[in-house]
């Protein structure tokens, strides 16, 4: 097997104005290889492209959210065949410690994900969610997390190798709610 790997840029800008930072991640991957599949020769591209764009706030006394979305695009060649797949994604996430001791967390995506050859689609959320409390001198924590609170049921997603275009689905598992106590020595 032949490989030229002909370009993977990544590019990162973050600005901060005020008390918010914005943010923009582009990534780029170009692969070109000739492959000997049956005593024929064949040559196999492979093209993805991807983007995250999001804004985040730094107040003090105010929760930490970041707001965004991220874009995935890949596209195999074969000599014979193409696949396209695009998956994007907004999100949010959520960061704040109140009163004294308390710290909440969330976080929350809907994928949308394409495979455009085939024409499948698949739209999923996930969130998840964490609520805790330690007081400043004492070794007990309490914590309450609950994760997949839209009981989403699976998640798909691709890949490409030198030998392989893979689309997979991954069962999650269903929503569940858990309470801890922590003690530290």
């Amino acid at each position: 097997m032949i490989r030229l790997k002909i370009g993977e840029e990544i590019f990162t800008l973050q600005k901060t104005i005020k008390s918010l930072k914005y943010k923009l991640d582009v990534g780029f991957n170009s692969s070109k290889y000739i492959q000997e599949l049956n005593g024929n020769l064949q040559t196999n591209k492979n093209n993805s492209y991807d983007y995250e764009v999001g804004v985040e706030t730094l107040f003090d006394n105010f929760p930490t959210i970041e707001v965004g979305v991220k874009r995935n695009i890949g596209k195999f060649t074969a000599s014979t065949s193409t696949s396209k797949f695009i998956t994007t994604e907004p999100f949010i996430t959520i960061d704040y410690d109140f009163l004294k001791g308390f710290i909440f967390n969330f976080d929350y995506s809907k994928s949308n994900y394409q495979n455009k050859t085939l024409g499948q689609k698949n739209v999923y959320e996930i969130a998840n969610a964490t609520l805790s409390y330690k007081q400043e001198n004492s070794a007990w924590s309490y914590k309450i997390k609950a994760q997949n609170l839209l009981n989403a049921q699976f998640k798909q997603s691709n890949g490409f190798s030198d030998y392989l275009i893979s689309d997979t689905k991954t069962f999650i598992l269903p929503r569940i709610i858990m309470f801890s106590v922590g003690y530290n020595l």
